[in-house]
Order: structure tokens, then C-alpha cells, then sequence
């Protein structure tokens, strides 16, 4: 990014990456982002592998919950709550480090798909 996005990188301001479901690129959803004068980085669609949330996040709470069963929805809440209280900061930074490489690994590969 320092080298391809230098003004993104000498920003004071958020930078939004999230895909590009209908909802979050509605006429309506990109003028508020632009007026709030946030970034977007692009994201190609349909791709899983581009979005910690789902290659970090969602990934490492399935693995949590394999083999766990929930009788009532209070135990699926606290279940949740302990998933999360177990994640240090260092879960989080390991996830947006990892998206560097998954971006890399896709402009290197023109776009394809990777677990």
C-alpha cells in the first residue's frame, strides 16, 4: 500500500473495505461515505478470501464452535461472548496482516480465488 496507495497511507481518516453486497454500494450508502470523506478499497466481487471477516473471523469462530451443541439460544450467546473474550488484539492484527498477503497473492494471480 505505501508503494501503490501512497495517499491512503498518509491519511488521518478511516478507510472502509467491505464488500460490495448491494446494500453497501447503493447510490445512497456511497454518497454518505463520500461525504463523510471516507475511503473505500475496491473489492472484487464475490471474494470471500478478500475479507477478514469472513477468511478470519467467521474461520476461526467455526473452528470454536465445531462439535459444540446448544439447547437453548442463551447457550449459543454465551458461547459467543466467551469466543470473543478469548481473542486478544493481536487476533485482530494478525487478520488485517493477512489480508496484505491475500491482496498480493490475488493481483498476482489476477484475481483468483483462494481459501
Amino acid at each position: 500500500m505505501k508503494v501503490q496507495q501512497p495517499a491512503l497511507m498518509n491519511r488521518k481518516g478511516p478507510i472502509l473495505l467491505n464488500d460490495n453486497a448491494r446494500p453497501h454500494v447503493a447510490s445512497i450508502t456511497v454518497q454518505k461515505l463520500l461525504q463523510l470523506d471516507i475511503n473505500v478499497l475496491p473489492h472484487s466481487p464475490y471474494s470471500s478470501d478478500l475479507s477478514p471477516t469472513d477468511f478470519h473471523f467467521f474461520c476461526s469462530l467455526n473452528s470454536f464452535l465445531a462439535q459444540k451443541r446448544f439447547g437453548k439460544q442463551e447457550d449459543i450467546k454465551n458461547a459467543f461472548q466467551q469466543f470473543l473474550s478469548l481473542r486478544d488484539s493481536d487476533f485482530y492484527i494478525r487478520g488485517i496482516n493477512a489480508l496484505v498477503i491475500r491482496w498480493q497473492k490475488c493481483i498476482e494471480h489476477y484475481e483468483s480465488y483462494f481459501k
